[in-house]
């Protein structure tokens, strides 16, 4: 989200684009997308008992069983 466009690095950073295509308020936009994070995480907590370390250098998405 904070990186520059690959199709076009000229455009400004990506969460900037997408503030501007929602017609949101920025304050607004954010909050909602730092809420949705934490309500995830803490969903998967909760519900699944399970503490995911989501670092960087931790994440991987696994297609496996699919």
């Amino acid at each position: 989200l904070f990186s520059v466009d690959r199709r076009n690095r000229n455009d400004e950073l990506l969460i900037n684009q997408f503030i501007r295509l929602s017609g949101s308020d920025p304050h607004t936009y954010l909050l909602n997308l730092l809420r949705m994070i934490v309500d995830c995480y803490w969903g998967v907590v909760l519900n699944c008992a399970f503490h995911p370390e989501a670092h960087a250098q931790n994440c991987m998405a696994n297609g496996y069983g699919r």
